[in-house]
């Protein structure tokens, strides 16, 4: 995978692969989604392009319940790309005051709840593309809607997670979408901590 040009073409195999088997490859979707969503801020020239090929290309054949599974790799794959954690200084000031604006670090971004995060990056390439957005979107709207509470609550990260690292010319065609969904949870009677 070190090699030049490698990692595009792992991520164009499985994008064939996907596209063209007739096999189930249910089983592997999460290692697939998890390998390829690594690659979703390469600097490499095409690469993302790539991936956003290759994820909508894994997500086009799973049914719902399986494209729900993968919500929590999306989520961890932003955070590490995009999230830097806060130090364990930090982190026991702010639990031990219980107020995050207590906390080192509060003029930085407020993550959902009292959870703070800071930025490892502006944006997301993968982000800064209508494609990329909205391959994310459908999968992450479903899940929110009629997920478990875990993938629900994940979703909702995620989509904290879109609006802030997309670019605002990408994410301006989804957004109807995701405050429709959001809408919903607040008004249906879901758990506080989703709501939250």
């Amino acid at each position: 995978m070190r090699k030049r040009n490698t990692i595009g073409l792992y991520i164009d195999l499985i994008q064939y692969y996907c596209t063209t088997t007739a096999s189930n490859y249910e089983a592997h979707a999460a290692f697939y989604t998890n390998n390829v969503l690594k690659h979703m801020n390469s600097p490499v020239k095409g690469l993302v392009e790539k991936v956003v090929s290759c994820i909508s290309a894994i997500f086009a054949k799973l049914p719902k319940e399986n494209q729900f599974a993968l919500v929590p790799l999306i989520r961890d794959a932003i955070e590490v790309t995009a999230i830097a954690e806060l130090d364990l200084e930090s982190k026991e000031r702010h639990y031990s005051t219980g107020n995050p604006a207590q906390a080192e670090g509060a003029n930085d971004d407020e993550h959902l709840g009292e959870t703070i995060y800071r930025r490892k990056v502006q944006s997301i390439k993968m982000l800064e593309t209508k494609e990329g957005v909205k391959c994310l979107v459908g999968v992450i709207q479903n899940s929110i809607m009629h997920g478990s509470i875990r993938v629900r609550v994940d979703s909702a990260y995620c989509f904290k997670y879109l609006i802030d690292f997309a670019s605002p010319v990408a994410i301006k065609t989804e957004i109807i979408k995701i405050c429709g969904a959001l809408i919903r949870v607040v008004n249906d009677k879901f758990t506080p901590d989703l709501k939250l």
